[in-house]
Parts: C-alpha cells; sequence; structure tokens
C-alpha cells in the first residue's frame, strides 16, 4: 500500500517512527509536507493535490 505522512519535518521522531513502521510493514510510505497541499475534502471524490 502507498501511504503518505503529513508532516513539516521528515526528521521528526514521530514521523521517522511512522515512516519506519510502515516500511517494516511492506508499505510504500512517503512524507509530504502539508503547507504545499490542498486538501479538497467532499462527499463523492476526496483529494489530496500536492505542489499544484
Amino acid at each position: 500500500m502507498k501511504i503518505a505522512i503529513l508532516s513539516l519535518d521528515p526528521t521528526l521522531y514521530s514521523t521517522r517512527r511512522l515512516k519506519d513502521a510502515g516500511h517494516k510493514q511492506g508499505h510504500q510510505m512517503r512524507v509530504i509536507n502539508y503547507m504545499c497541499c490542498y486538501l479538497n475534502i467532499t462527499a463523492d471524490k476526496p483529494m489530496v493535490i500536492y505542489q499544484g
């Protein structure tokens, strides 16, 4: 599964632990700066737009 972690700093302890735990379970993990995202939350089609 591809999983994105929304965090300002990928070096934070909690962010690193989440990323490591996901990798150990076989997931593809990516840290995304949430300040560069736009969340479009709708009932039928929620989206996260990154750097767009």
